[in-house]
């Protein structure tokens, strides 16, 4: 069985004429790339790192706005706070339950 290790392969580009030109990449294209090298890497959960990155730079995108950050995502604001709260972009203010009174008597 041949090994990825015995074909001994060059990380080298071979450049063709023509290809001196630096191209500007669409962000599209970028994404595409950026995804492809994410699958190559293998790397487990790489749906919710994906969603997770997506979310965080869209809430920063819109300086901190759960609305703004929902309508740029095609979201509800419930459904874009949950995954903010998840992902530690928002801390909730959890009421703590009042004091029983004491029964004393």
């Amino acid at each position: 069985m041949i090994r990825a290790e015995d074909l001994h392969l060059s990380n080298l580009r071979i450049e063709r004429e023509g290809d001196n030109k630096p191209r500007q990449e669409s962000a599209d294209e970028l994404l595409q790339r950026a995804l492809l090298q994410l699958f190559e890497e293998q790397g487990e959960g790489l749906h919710e790192k994906v969603e997770d990155a997506l979310l965080r730079a869209a809430y920063h995108f819109c300086h901190y706005n759960q609305v703004h950050t929902a309508q740029l995502l095609g979201l509800s604001r419930n459904i874009t706070r949950t995954h903010l709260i998840r992902i530690g972009e928002l801390v909730v203010n959890k009421r703590r339950p009042a004091p029983a009174a004491s029964m004393a008597g």
